[in-house]
């Protein structure tokens, strides 16, 4: 669609630039919240919060991108790693969670009640960062079935793809699916943590996420890790991974919330 855009004379990847936005919409959200429930947690703190997380975001996302999507050799990763260019969500999912978990660990912060906070901010961050995706043409819809000559007013065309091929718009729905995730989070927060307890919004929104996911990998188009020949993508048995994993620790967290 448009790989770069130009502001103020400045030519800038479209995907980098709305991945450095989602970054500081969700930081200054995560801000927003802890300042009201982890009062342990001062501003100076929250910024190396932030700035690990942040790197390990970008360095997970290259990393994977690297080994699953360019399949380079591990003698070039450490002169490729900085470069532009493909990246995967789900390590950079993985980077942010293990950056902000050693720094919990480190600062003797109680993890369940960051996680509560930053991941919700994640999906607003994941949200943000797919309209990128749509502006670069990555991780595109499958094609749309036509009926005759009309095409679906939604349906979309990547010019940077070379073809006049009408897609889903499977970024857009993504993102939309996640913005409604992150407001009715935010709204039904109070109420989620009084049944659950601390961990149970964490729980909550990977549970919601895993489950869209695989909804949405069915409509995905462009060329990504399967499971051996079969049409289930790795992605997806990552995500029923990730629902087994909620499931189980909602749980265990509301047996425990209702027994204290």
């Amino acid at each position: 669609m448009y790989p770069e855009l130009s502001i103020l004379g400045i030519v800038l990847p479209s995907w980098h630039l709305f991945f450095v936005i989602a970054a500081i919409s969700a930081f200054l959200s995560f801000r927003s919240q802890s300042w009201q429930e982890i009062h342990e947690l001062s501003p100076i703190e929250q910024s190396k919060l932030y700035i690990a997380v942040y790197l390990m975001t970008f360095l997970g996302a290259r990393l994977a991108g690297l080994l699953l999507e360019e399949k380079i050799p591990l003698a070039q990763v450490p002169t490729e790693l900085f470069k532009i260019g493909p990246m995967i969500s789900f390590g950079g999912f993985l980077g942010a969670f293990l950056a902000g978990a050693f720094f919990c660990i480190w600062k003797k912060l109680d993890l369940a009640k960051v996680s509560d906070a930053a991941f919700p901010c994640g999906m607003l961050a994941a949200a943000l960062g797919r309209i990128g995706c749509f502006l670069n043409g990555d991780d595109y819809g499958t094609s749309v079935v036509l009926h005759g000559n009309n095409i679906p007013i939604w349906a979309v065309s990547f010019p940077n793809h070379h073809d006049s091929i009408p897609r889903y718009p499977i970024q857009l729905i993504e993102t939309f699916f996640l913005i409604c995730l992150f407001f009715c989070l935010k709204k039904l927060r109070h109420g989620i943590l009084r049944h659950f307890g601390q961990g149970g919004l964490f729980g909550l929104t990977l549970l919601c996420y895993s489950i869209q996911r695989i909804f949405v990998e069915f409509f995905r188009g462009d060329v990504r890790p399967m499971l051996l020949n079969t049409s289930i993508s790795q992605a997806q048995i990552i995500c029923l991974a990730g629902i087994l994993f909620s499931l189980i620790y909602l749980a265990t967290k509301n047996k425990t919330h209702e027994a204290t």
